[in-house]
């Protein structure tokens, strides 16, 4: 394939806290790359043609979509895209929450998996498609860029951060609380971008249910979450309005499975032992029968 120039839009998904979960659980390394590897698969299932990955970067996604493409020019693709960029969060969210109310393993990374979040950065420009080896290699300034940004000034652990050029590609909804900003970095100058930070109040809910019983705490999140409408577009699901962080007496998911397991236990060897005796005694019964 020859070089090629496309104008391009940029959007890696990072998983932030990546480092300090791995590091922090490196004596189970294998569920905790099991956690990281289902949450970036549910990353890549968020985002559909003519997005496409250019490549897997540990804890991020490296996408990109060919914007002088005939798919980019129809009005539909760019009213999609905004929506997947929009939910990336909260389908992450919803994963992170549905694989830690049906753990049963009590090992750090699973015990940890809630502490991670998803930071999206999107930036619209250009970059030369080249072939190196039997890969397909995006460079540029742009792509340095949206890098780059990664590393920046937001005080966030999640949230969606959108360059101008990209903020205007994708016609992103302007009456959610979008903060204006810019960052500077010594070889790109300054960049002006807008960034959306989902509800903190989700995040200070969470840390408060890791602090409760586990009684109180074992309730399956999911179930309570009520839809809202984010711009012209109901995708958000917010944590705010629910009654269930209020009085959580639910007794669900791992806390049933546990107390079924501790039955288990305990039934098991009374039941052994009961068929034990009443093989005994048949065994009593008939020797005695035959010998009379």
């Amino acid at each position: 394939m020859e070089d090629r120039e496309h104008k391009v839009l940029l959007i890696i998904a990072d998983i932030s806290g990546y480092t300090r979960f791995m590091t922090a659980n490196a004596k189970v390394l294998a569920h905790a790359q099991l956690i990281i590897t289902e949450l970036l698969e549910t990353i890549l299932a968020g985002f559909d043609y003519p997005v496409e990955v250019s490549k897997l970067e540990g804890d991020a996604v490296f996408m990109y979509c060919k914007m002088d493409s005939d798919e980019w020019a129809q009005p539909q693709t760019q009213a999609r895209l905004s929506q997947q960029v929009l939910i990336s969060y909260t389908n992450f969210f919803d994963r992170v929450t549905e694989l830690d109310q049906s753990r049963v393993c009590v090992c750090t990374a699973c015990a940890n998996m809630d502490r991670l979040r998803l930071k999206t950065v999107v930036h619209a420009g250009t970059a030369l498609f080249h072939k190196v080896g039997t890969f397909t290699e995006l460079a540029g300034v742009d792509v340095i860029m949206v890098h780059r940004l990664l590393k920046n000034s937001v005080d966030a652990d999640e949230y969606i951060l959108a360059t101008n050029p990209a903020f205007d590609e994708l016609n992103l909804p302007r009456d959610i609380p979008w903060t204006q900003g810019s960052e500077d970095y010594a070889e790109l100058g300054r960049v002006s971008i807008r960034t959306f930070v989902p509800e903190r109040e989700q995040q200070a809910a969470l840390a408060r249910l890791k602090q409760r019983p586990l009684l109180e705490k074992t309730f399956s999140a999911g179930r309570h979450f009520t839809r809202r409408t984010l711009g012209s577009q109901p995708v958000i699901w917010g944590l705010s309005e629910l009654p269930a962080f209020k009085h959580i007496p639910q007794v669900a998911g791992r806390t049933t499975r546990i107390i079924q397991a501790l039955l288990l236990a305990v039934m098991t060897p009374l039941i052994l032992a009961l068929g034990y005796g009443v093989i005994v005694v048949r065994e009593s019964y008939l020797h005695f029968a035959s010998s009379t």
